[in-house]
Order: C-alpha cells, then sequence, then structure tokens
C-alpha cells in the first residue's frame, strides 16, 4: 500500500477540500473561543481572590461588582436590566497615596 494510486474526480476532491478548510475554520474558531473562556475564567478567579484578600467591605465589594460586570459582559448581558443599580464599593488602587520626588 505504500506506492498506491488511488483516482477520483475533480468534484470528489473539491468536496473533500471543502471539509477540510471547514474542519481547519472550525479549528481555529473554536482555539480561540477556548482561549476567551480560559481569560474569562481565569479573570473571574482573580477578583474572587482580590475580594477574598481585602480587608474593608468597600474593598470586597468593588472587587465583587467587577466580577459580576465580567459575567454580564461575557455573557453578553444588560447589568442594569439583571441587577439594576449595583454597589460599586471603593477601588482599592485610587486611594494609595501618589509619592513624589
Amino acid at each position: 500500500m505504500k506506492d498506491a494510486t488511488v483516482t477520483l474526480s475533480y468534484e470528489s476532491f473539491q468536496e473533500i477540500k471543502r471539509k477540510a478548510d471547514l474542519y481547519d475554520a472550525t479549528k481555529v474558531s473554536n482555539l480561540a473561543r477556548e482561549e476567551r473562556q480560559i481569560k474569562f475564567i481565569e479573570s473571574l478567579c482573580h477578583t474572587i481572590e482580590k475580594a477574598n484578600d481585602s480587608k474593608s467591605l468597600e474593598h470586597k465589594q468593588f472587587y465583587i461588582a467587577r466580577g459580576i460586570r465580567e459575567i454580564c459582559e461575557n455573557y453578553g448581558m444588560d447589568l442594569l436590566e439583571n441587577y439594576g443599580e449595583l454597589d460599586e464599593g471603593q477601588d482599592p488602587e485610587a486611594e494609595k497615596p501618589v509619592i513624589s520626588t
């Protein structure tokens, strides 16, 4: 079978090529979707960890609100429609004093 020759019609060849191209496009699309899902999950885990590590309730609320926003963005949900007014908490980064030299 190593040196076997196969003959097929041009139409059959085109159909095989079309299916191979479709497979390649689907594979690339699936890899991109998987990459976006991994980034979403990592980001969500990061916000949960930051909320857990925060000492003040306002900072915890800030990270919880960020996580809710990320969930809504990822699933195409309207934040106001689903949750109404969301308490944004207080950004811990905004409180750090600027040291000038």
